[in-house]
């Protein structure tokens, strides 16, 4: 199987300003059903296609517009909408 991945990470500032790593990977993945079980990875490579650097130079405010992810159980997902 193969999978297309853009990641997003966001640097803290310590020295200078932050700014936003971004990279392209692929998942490549050979799956395996084992005795009538579910199909699991049974081997993982990660293969990077690219990556980059950019300057945080304005940031927009989307709450007015949008509902905004959260990493707990007040996500939408949890049924909390």
């Amino acid at each position: 199987a193969e999978t297309y991945c853009v990641a997003y990470h966001r640097t803290k500032a310590e020295d200078g300003p932050q700014k936003d790593f971004l990279a392209g990977v692929r998942y490549v993945d050979r799956i395996e059903r084992r005795d009538g079980g579910p199909w699991l990875i049974a081997n993982r490579v990660v293969v990077m296609e690219w990556t980059r650097w950019d300057p945080i130079v304005e940031q927009w405010d989307a709450t007015a517009h949008f509902t905004m992810g959260r990493r707990d159980h007040s996500d939408l997902v949890y049924g909390a909408g």
